[in-house]
């Protein structure tokens, strides 16, 4: 009994660890989102060396032009979202299709107001943003840009 104890303790452990590594490799910065310290955009995601990763991309015609996003799923579940599109949204996927957020250019430079959760945010862009929207947790990084027509961002999945 101590043996099968101990071997599931020694398990256990092993595989906490191996969670923490393999959420680490994965980072958001001021330039965008890294995988082991590499910067990863749209174009390189179908490079990953992961052995789980599928990177699909989709475009969506809209009324206003194209919006362009490029997933990447690990294990079946989403990990990164890098969105390009004319309007000022963010395209999120989830069990029932997608949310979409449309933003609005803020009072300060830089910065645009959404509405998701029952309450107004603040996002900045050129800044990571941790935000929670239904019971999933993201990093959000906005780039920077004169023009809500030519609106992009990177989107982490802060989980396994």
């Amino acid at each position: 009994m101590k043996r099968t104890s101990i071997l599931l303790g020694v398990s256990l452990v092993a595989g906490c660890n191996h969670l923490a590594t393999s959420q680490a490799a994965w980072t958001m910065t001021k330039q965008g989102l890294t995988y082991q310290g590499k910067l990863i955009d749209q174009h390189s995601a179908k490079e990953l060396t992961c052995s789980e990763c599928v990177v699909t991309q989709q475009t969506m015609l809209t009324p206003f032009g194209p919006s362009y996003y490029t997933k990447l799923h690990i294990g079946g579940q989403l990990k990164a979202i890098w969105g390009q599109s004319p309007r000022a949204e963010l395209f999120i996927p989830n069990n029932t299709g997608r949310t979409l957020i449309t933003l609005k250019k803020g009072q300060q430079p830089d910065s645009w107001q959404a509405l998701f959760n029952g309450k107004r945010h603040l996002i900045y862009s050129a800044q990571s943003q941790q935000l929670t929207i239904g019971a999933v947790d993201y990093t959000l990084l906005v780039t920077p840009s004169k023009q809500a027509q030519n609106f992009t961002y990177n989107l982490l999945v802060n989980r396994p």
